[in-house]
């Protein structure tokens, strides 16, 4: 019992710490698309 607890915990460690990866890429991704947009709407601007 006590040998799947502790697999249980190592598991719920695991998961946090794959959700927090996960939602560092995801905001990482929304950075690059909004640098991305940044600089597209900039060169819209120079060609008038």
């Amino acid at each position: 019992m006590m040998a799947f607890l502790g697999e249980l915990a190592a598991l719920g460690v695991l998961g946090v710490l794959l959700a927090g990866a996960a939602a560092k890429a995801a905001q990482a991704e929304k950075a690059r698309v909004r640098v991305k947009a940044k600089a597209k709407s900039r060169n819209a601007r120079r060609k008038g």
